[in-house]
């Protein structure tokens, strides 16, 4: 396990940077199909900083402990998080609630394979984006 400490948690966010939120689900489906969802990101669009929150940490730690399908995936997503060292929010709120509020407060795109998520983000008028098999950033 990666100990908290090395992680950078943010109470608040650099307005002026270009976030995309990361969901978990991209991460893990990424990993799935061999795609670090990160480095997939970066060379979509270098100016793009990726946003997680502590909720998501969560849910890679529970699936990871969860010893399922998915808990390798989950153990690699922790992993790419730690080298990667995208911003964290520290927040207690539901993760697809501060998804959906997140990227509408900071104008932001969102990276999901999570179709109830994506239906909801669309409807607020909020840029989708999903890690494909391929590996492709769409």
């Amino acid at each position: 396990m990666i100990p908290s400490t090395h992680f950078i948690f943010r109470q608040s966010l650099n307005i002026s940077m270009r976030y995309v939120i990361v969901d978990t689900s991209s991460i893990i489906f990424g990993l799935s199909n061999k795609v670090d969802v990160f480095s997939a990101i970066k060379a979509k669009d270098p100016s793009l900083e990726p946003l997680i929150s502590m909720g998501i940490m969560n849910e890679l730690n529970r699936i990871r402990d969860s010893w399922g399908k998915f808990s390798k995936f989950a153990a690699a997503g922790i992993y790419l998080i730690s080298r990667h060292e995208p911003d964290i929010a520290n927040t207690k709120e539901g993760v697809d609630d501060w998804i959906v509020s997140e990227a509408s407060k900071l104008g932001c795109s969102v990276c999901t394979n999570d179709m109830a998520l994506k239906r909801r983000l669309k409807a607020k008028g909020i840029e989708v984006f999903s890690i494909s098999r391929s590996g492709a950033v769409r």
